[in-house]
């Protein structure tokens, strides 16, 4: 027999769940309830998007390393993860309602809750968290349908006296020719399947159910499970290569797995509607035309995955420590969106799907799928990839600033230690009156740090003072407010605060020129300027012998703008020279204001 390759489709009929023994932990997840979809990401992607307050806030949680800091991490993430993106899966009203009645539980009731509330995900690849159907789950329905053919055809019967493991080894050699070695499924060649469209996944509960209804009403014991499934309506394709069989002398054909498919889980469906209806389930579906039957995935029933009909021998537990051995399952589990339904009007069995050969417009359609859902991958990724590169950056950004501050609180406490005036210095820059200024000055070893020491007061004429204000900087600085409270306050400045002021810098270098003289003989200049101001008759001998408006206080530039008004000047009509000059003492008025 020479090699053969066929490209096949399998289409999902009922809520598929492939096993790959790995949860949406509560760390890995967020529920966005309005929406009605659970999200799950890489636990370091949602640390990256945390704020440094955040993440701070986070790990301090983390490291309570108590049994109930868990609540707490659960209800940190649930609240803070609302934004992040990954994997979206739907959720039923029952689970959402479920999840919450969790979270509000007290500490003991959330803990327990907890370990039962594990989500198992299906099978998806790790590049980009797609789901896909496993070439070992499909080539396991293949090989029992196929054993199933084939005992059928052999009229074989069950090996006897021996262990239930030890006689099913005995019976597939017997069937397929031979051990390991010789196994003619080991000639069969199964890819894995990936799907050839969107595929929309959803979280269930797995309900178990009783064949048949106990008199008292009981229902099967079981705790529920929750599992993510693959809704009804995704396709895959893969492919199924026969190879060069060699030695195998029955070897498996593709008209055989063709032929075996339709009349083992054929049968086993119609079984299976049966017991359904039995107990008012409609969860049914058709399988649509030139397909095969075909179930595979968790939960989908012991008879599906034994063979030989009325001869098997399935374990049913009867309590802990006791079973007995019947050839059919006495409960079904279903796929329900409650824990407890309170009807199985709506319930779904796991696992049946349709398998057939692809056309070539399936395959191309699944290569352009792929396509476009790598594109879309990339694109993710690099997204991805550039907010992380930001994140660092910031977080970079932020270490390099928070030691930048600390250098310079350092230098700032260094210089403090090295001139503990500077603060001093400062604060004078501020003062504005007299009074304030003698305050500064005369309890100066206060305002440089010695304030809190117990013996302040007697500090006031200590050794530390006069050698301080000894410095330059103290004494310019002493000078630059006393000259400033002298602008602010001219006429109540005198003699007498020239004096203070000027033994206050006596033992520096600093020569202190007195105002109050200088405001005298200021005074005087500004009487000439008034005089002559007042003196001009019009503006013809005002414009002979023009004061330098730049030069005048603020009240000889005011007796100046009113004789300008009197000659016209701020007229709408008058001559450009009077605008003019009208439009100067203004401006200069009014920084003169401004400078108080």
């Amino acid at each position: 027999m020479k090699s053969e390759t066929r490209t096949y489709c399998l289409n999902i009929l009922s809520p598929l769940h492939i096993g790959c023994g790995q949860v949406y932990e509560p760390t890995s997840f967020v529920i966005r309830e309005a929406e009605k979809i659970l999200v799950g990401f890489e636990p370091w992607h949602f640390l990256m998007s945390l704020s440094s307050d955040k993440r701070q806030e986070y790990s301090a949680i983390c490291r309570k390393g108590t049994v109930e800091s868990l609540l707490e991490i659960y209800k940190f993430i649930n609240h803070e993860a609302g934004n992040m993106d990954g994997v979206e899966v739907a959720l039923s009203s029952g689970f959402i309602a479920h999840h919450k009645s969790v979270l509000a539980l007290p500490f003991n009731r959330f803990i327990r809750e907890l370990n039962s509330f594990s989500i198992q995900r299906t099978a998806f690849t790790p590049l980009d968290m797609a789901p896909y159907i496993p070439g070992s789950a499909i080539k396991g329905a293949l090989r029992t349908a196929v054993l199933n053919s084939r005992f059928i055809r052999s009229g074989s019967s069950l090996p006897v006296g021996k262990k239930p493991r030890e006689e099913n080894r005995s019976l597939q050699e017997k069937l397929l020719g031979g051990s390991f070695e010789n196994d003619p499924f080991s000639r069969l060649k199964i890819s894995d399947f990936y799907p050839v469209g969107p595929v929309k996944r959803r979280i269930v509960y797995g309900v178990n159910k009783k064949k048949k209804q106990r008199p008292d009403g009981k229902e099967a014991s079981g705790v529920y499970q929750i599992f993510e499934i693959i809704e009804p309506g995704a396709v895959f394709a893969g492919t199924v290569t026969a190879v060069d069989s060699g030695a195998i002398q029955e070897p498996v054909t593709f008209q055989e797995v063709e032929a075996a498919l339709p009349t083992f889980f054929g049968g086993e469906y119609l079984r299976e509607l049966r017991e359904m209806e039995a107990i008012d389930v409609t969860g049914t579906f058709s399988f649509p035309e030139n397909t095969m039957p075909l179930r595979l995935g968790r939960h989908s029933g012991a008879e599906s995955v034994t063979s030989v009909g009325d001869k098997r021998k399935i374990k049913i537990r009867t309590g802990r420590q006791s079973s007995k051995t019947l050839n059919h399952a006495t409960t079904i589990w279903f796929a329900s969106p409650d824990k407890k339904p309170k009807n199985n009007i709506c319930l779904q069995p796991f696992g049946w799907a349709a398998f057939s050969r692809a056309s070539t417009e399936d395959i191309a359609a699944g290569e352009a799928f792929r396509r476009r859902e790598k594109e879309r991958q990339d694109l993710l990724w690099q997204q991805r990839c550039q907010r992380q590169q930001e994140e660092r950056q910031r977080r970079r950004a932020a270490v390099e600033a928070r030691l930048q501050a600390e250098k310079e609180q350092q230098r700032l406490a260094d210089d403090l230690a090295r001139e503990p005036w500077r603060p001093w210095v400062k604060e004078v820059s501020t003062v504005s009156d007299w009074g304030g200024l003698q305050e500064k000055v005369t309890r100066f070893p206060q305002s440089v740090g010695l304030g809190r020491h117990p013996d302040a007061d007697s500090l006031v004429q200590s050794p530390e003072k006069e050698e301080w204000r000894r410095r330059r900087e103290v004494a310019e600085a002493i000078a630059a407010a006393a000259r400033k409270v002298h602008m602010a306050y001219p006429k109540n400045w005198d003699d007498k605060r020239d004096s203070q002021v000027s033994e206050w810098l006596a033992e520096t270098d600093i020569v202190w020129e007195p105002l109050a003289a200088r405001q005298q003989a200021e005074q005087v200049v500004e009487s000439e300027v008034v005089a002559a101001i007042r003196g001009f008759a019009d503006f013809e001998a005002y414009q002979q012998n023009p004061p330098r408006i730049a030069e005048l206080d603020l009240d000889a530039a005011r007796l100046l703008r009113q004789r300008l008004k009197e000659w016209g000047c701020d007229q709408r009509k008058a001559k450009k020279n009077k605008q003019k000059i009208w439009k100067e003492i203004n401006t200069a008025i009014r920084k003169l204001r401004e400078k108080g």
